[in-house]
């Protein structure tokens, strides 16, 4: 039997924010993340998870409480599970920081492995600490735990699960309110199979 990880990202922020670095600046939803709430509670609220873990963040934590509602599981917060801290780029567009600081634009785009974000968390201290995450759920002994986290988190998360290199995180998808799954057999010499990417077909209303 395979343990099944049900990977949610945050619903919608403000419009604000579009094209923004955004990870430790602590924001709500929108009015349209919460709407977005109420048509992933019609999927999510028939599932039955063992445990129902969530980024402490304001965004990830309104998601998880407005889609799951009364649930007979508890939402357990877990700071490993906040997005990168992008330091003194929070709030800006890339165009912006390309401007101020080309340089450490230029490293983090080849994927230096010692870049820091200034003023932020480390890129390898980050994946660190969601592998991390990542070895405590796959060593719970339940057989659905759903997590409520961010874009970056969860893309990281694949690529530990996949046995892939962490900059290879660029190579998927995770966007407002979408629903990743991973099926987890240590048994069988695989840590991971990806069975679900960046599911949004809830939110088609009919």
């Amino acid at each position: 039997m395979a343990k099944e990880l049900m990977l949610v990202r945050h619903a919608t922020i403000g419009p604000q924010y579009r094209g923004c670095f955004i990870g430790s600046t602590d924001v709500p939803l929108s009015e349209e993340g919460r709407r977005q709430t109420t048509l992933l509670a019609k999927v999510l609220r028939s599932k039955v998870p063992s445990r129902c873990l969530c980024s402490p963040m304001k965004r990830s934590l309104e998601t998880a409480r407005f889609t799951m509602g009364d649930t007979v599981v508890p939402i357990e917060t877990d700071p490993d599970l906040r997005e990168v801290d992008f330091g003194n780029w929070e709030g800006k567009i890339l165009t912006e920081i390309e401007a101020a600081d080309p340089e450490n634009v230029r490293r983090w785009k080849i994927f230096d492995e010692n870049f820091c974000f200034p003023e932020g968390e480390g890129v390898s201290d980050f994946f660190k600490r969601v592998e991390r995450m990542t070895q405590r759920l796959t060593a719970d002994p339940g057989e659905l735990i759903m997590v409520f986290t961010h874009g970056g988190v969860i893309r990281a998360m694949i690529c530990y699960l996949l046995g892939l290199a962490s900059h290879q995180y660029v190579h998927f998808d995770a966007r407002p309110a979408s629903v990743t799954t991973i099926e987890i057999y240590e048994n069988k010499g695989i840590k991971g199979v990806l069975t679900g990417l960046n599911d949004r077909c809830h939110l088609r209303e009919s």
